[in-house]
């Protein structure tokens, strides 16, 4: 069991260099980094980067814009956090500088999400005729189009994150525990049994939780789910009085609500100042 595991391992990080190699001079393992740094800024429930995660590059656009799949786990599924790849998704992301300490996307409009079934623990090695299986064309194009595919790059819709494999959640430390504690027990079933991990911080500091109450049978390590939530913290990390919470109805078609989330409450949806 073991050697499977390592081979399985060994073959997604292979995988995930081949499907990053790129057609400049850079680095397959650094612009696999800056996917994946994308990926989970955009995506509900995710943490890392982590190296095992993989993304395969599909489509480049003639301003360099980059069409991706990633695999990945989040606390969307019915497992928690699981021990198999949940969640596959197809994103867009704008501009990876050749400084590689940023990357550049249209923030709540980058990427659309496939559900895996739901106890699926052996989904199918990510590779670009599986990922194109599961997204039709309609799809592909609908995204590409809101994404402004093969026109010139907008850098005042660019939202831009810091590149790095140090995890996400360290950056938003700003927000103690203590907050989040109070923030999440007010709507959840008890914290400690909860599943939360922050998704992004815009210009203004602000820093979007999201959190899944749950709890887990000790003998048989079957999760039970209740409640979805967003929160959203200021950059003094203080949680947003009146519409600084909200349910979802959808776990994975979210986008829309996820946008109207941010939109209530201020969140800077590009890194400039465009009055």
């Amino acid at each position: 069991m073991k050697r499977i595991l390592l081979f399985l391992i060994t073959l997604m990080m292979v995988l995930s260099l081949v499907g990053c190699s790129p057609n400049r001079f850079i680095s397959p393992r650094t612009r696999c980094l800056a996917l994946r740094v994308v990926a989970i800024h955009s995506l509900l429930g995710t943490t890392g980067p982590n190296y095992w995660e993989p993304v395969i590059i599909l489509e480049e656009d003639d301003f360099g814009r980059i069409l991706f799949t990633f695999q990945g786990r989040a606390i969307m599924s019915e497992d928690g956090f699981g021990v198999s790849f949940n969640l596959l998704a197809v994103l867009i992301v704008q501009r990876i500088p050749g400084s590689f300490r940023h990357a550049y996307f249209y923030d709540g409009v980058n990427f659309i999400v496939h559900q895996v079934a739901p106890g699926d623990r052996s989904p199918p090695v990510l590779t670009e005729a599986t990922a194109r299986e599961r997204f039709t064309e309609e799809q592909l194009e609908q995204l590409k189009e809101e994404n402004d595919w093969n026109r010139e790059l907008n850098e005042d819709r660019f939202f831009r994150v810091p590149v790095s494999w140090g995890d996400k959640g360290r950056y938003m430390t700003r927000v103690s525990e203590e907050t989040r504690r109070e923030a999440f027990s007010a709507v959840s079933e008890g914290f400690l049994r909860s599943l939360n991990a922050p998704l992004s911080m815009d210009r203004n500091g602000n820093i979007i939780y999201f959190i899944r109450d749950a709890s887990v049978d000790r003998d048989t390590q079957e999760w039970t789910f209740y409640s979805s939530f967003l929160f959203m913290f200021d950059r003094d990390g203080n949680l947003i009085e009146g519409t600084g919470v909200k349910e979802l109805t959808d776990l994975w078609d979210y986008r829309e609500e996820l946008l109207e989330f941010k939109r209530a409450n201020g969140w800077s949806f590009s890194y400039r100042d465009v009055g």
